[in-house]
C-alpha cells in the first residue's frame, strides 16, 4: 500500500507546507541514499522523520533552537550546530548529502557548495530541492496582475513574496550547473516537481 506522505506531514504542519513536503518526500522513495548521510540544514528534523525509511542521518543546522527538537528524532544518529560554509567533518567523509528547501535561504551559496564537495566521497551524491526559476511566475496573484497590465504591481508582489519566504535564490538549471561546476560537482539529473496549481495552494496558505 502506498505511503500517505501528505497525512504524515499534515499531523505536524500547516496544510500548505504539508503539501509541498509530501511531494518532495515522495521522490526520495526512489533514490537510494548511501551511508553516511548528511542532512544539510536539517532544522527541527520533521522532514527527515516523515521521509521514506532510510538509514539515520547526521543532522547539521546553524540554529540551536530547531536542533533541540531534531536531536530527539530517530531519523538522526546525531545532530550538531554548524554553518554549511564550515562543515566540521573531514574531507571525503559522506557518501550522500541531502538538503531539502534550504539552499534558497542562504545568501552566499558558493562557500556552502564548495564545502559539500569537500565532505563528499568520490562518487558521492548531493541531493537537494530548491524553488526554480518558475517559482515567481507561477504565483497566481502575480499572473493575474500581469494579465491586466499591472507589471509594476506584479514585480512588487513577487519581491514581497520572496521576502516573506526568505528566498535569496530562485534559479534555473543552467545557473545551478554553473554553480555546481565551479565547486567541482556535476549536475546529473534535475526535474521540476511542483505545479502552478500546487504553488497556488502554497501561496494562499502563506
Amino acid at each position: 500500500m502506498p505511503t500517505d506522505y501528505l497525512w504524515r506531514h499534515l499531523q505536524d504542519l500547516p496544510y500548505f507546507r504539508a503539501l509541498l513536503r509530501a511531494v518532495e518526500a515522495r521522490f526520495y522513495q526512489d533514490i537510494p541514499l548511501m551511508e553516511p548521510i548528511l542532512d544539510l540544514g536539517c532544522g527541527d528534523g520533521h522532514f527527515a522523520s516523515a521521509m521514506p525509511p532510510h538509514p539515520p542521518f547526521v543532522g547539521l543546522d546553524p540554529w540551536w533552537g530547531p536542533l533541540t527538537e531534531a536531536r530527539g528524532r530517530t531519523a538522526f544518529s546525531f545532530v550538531m550546530q554548524a554553518s554549511g560554509a564550515a562543515i566540521p567533518f573531514p574531507s571525503a567523509y559522506f557518501s550522500t548529502v541531502v538538503s531539502n528547501s534550504v539552499l534558497e535561504h542562504i545568501p552566499d551559496l558558493d562557500p556552502v557548495v564548495a564545502e559539500v564537495k569537500r565532505v563528499l566521497k568520490p562518487g558521492g551524491q548531493f541531493i537537494f530541492c530548491v524553488p526554480s526559476d518558475h517559482f515567481l511566475e507561477f504565483l497566481s496573484l502575480s499572473r493575474g496582475l500581469r494579465r491586466v497590465g499591472l507589471k509594476g504591481w506584479a514585480d512588487s508582489y513577487e519581491s514581497f513574496f520572496n521576502h516573506i519566504s526568505r528566498h535569496h535564490h530562485c534559479d534555473d538549471p543552467a545557473t545551478w550547473k554553473v554553480r555546481l561546476d565551479k565547486a567541482g560537482l556535476r549536475l546529473v539529473k534535475h526535474w521540476y516537481y511542483f505545479s502552478a496549481s500546487a504553488l497556488a495552494t502554497l501561496e494562499w496558505g502563506h
